[in-house]
């Protein structure tokens, strides 16, 4: 517990440091938000992260500190992929229990041992990226193709994909059907515009597709932009878009790009929370 810690601690600063640390994750453990098998991992991380308080003041002064940015990132990425029987989420999983193990087992809390625990999970995520476009690259030749046809005015068309989904509906269709755009642009066209030409493949977002929210990859796009391969964080389903359907889902509020959230920022809010009530007794 972090009583044990700072009784060993003759510094009163030091002290309050480490019960701060101690408070905030406590306050993580227990936020609702998080799933249950990423808090029992998290929960691991409380006692390194008292000794490592004492070493590096940074723990607190920083938001972007790696012990942080390792927490959110694995929290953020099993989110993305709910399924907890989801192959690539045990691996996730797997990955981070490990590195916790070595990091807790290190006598010298330093922040590189966070560093490197932060970037043997970056290159995980790009390995896994890396195997869903080599399993997609069947059926991203196929895009390509098609996108160049569709746009030189040529056979292949969103017709033969097994027809075509009336967008204002604003719903989709997984696979290899085409989502086709209505004639006339989005009311919010220029912020549409912005806001496709700022995602990257690998980025997360959260689309209405198929009648239902889902949290999507951005798999691919095409050469001439005009066709959007994403990957749905569930399963092994992709979709095809066309470009002028993301801009209406846009414009509609039915798409967006996801954002790590902080957790770290939660709990400050709780701890000062908890610290007001208790002033006013």
């Amino acid at each position: 517990t972090w009583a044990d810690v700072a009784r060993q601690t003759p510094n009163q600063r030091d002290r309050q440091a480490i019960e701060l640390v101690s408070r905030l994750f406590e306050a993580i453990v227990t936020d609702e938000r998080v799933p249950a098998d990423v808090i029992l991992l998290i929960s691991r991380l409380h006692g390194p992260a008292m000794r490592l308080t004492l070493r590096d003041s940074g723990v607190l002064d920083q938001m972007s500190h790696p012990l942080w940015r390792f927490i959110h990132l694995v929290t953020y990425e099993a989110e993305m992929a709910p399924d907890k029987a989801d192959p690539e989420r045990r691996r996730l999983l797997r990955l981070a229990q490990q590195l916790i193990d070595q990091i807790a087992a290190d006598p010298d809390q330093r922040p590189t041992l966070y560093r490197r625990a932060v970037q043997a999970v970056e290159d995980f995520l790009r390995q896994r990226l890396q195997r869903r476009l080599a399993a997609a690259a069947t059926q991203v030749g196929a895009l390509q193709k098609l996108e160049h046809q569709v746009l030189d005015g040529g056979d292949g068309g969103p017709d033969t994909l097994g027809g075509m989904v009336d967008l204002p509906v604003m719903d989709t269709v997984p696979a290899d059907v085409l989502v086709e755009a209505a004639v006339e642009p989005p009311p919010s066209a220029t912020a549409a515009g912005v806001w496709l030409a700022s995602l990257e493949v690998g980025a997360w977002v959260r689309l209405f597709l198929s009648g239902r929210w889902v949290h999507a990859q951005l798999l691919w796009t095409g050469d001439r932009g005009e066709i959007w391969l994403f990957g749905d964080g569930a399963s092994d389903a992709t979709w095809a878009v066309r470009r002028g359907a993301l801009l209406r889902l846009h414009g509609a509020a039915l798409a967006k790009t996801l954002t790590m959230r902080s957790l770290l920022g939660r709990a400050a809010l709780k701890v000062q929370q908890q610290v007001a009530v208790q002033g006013q007794r």
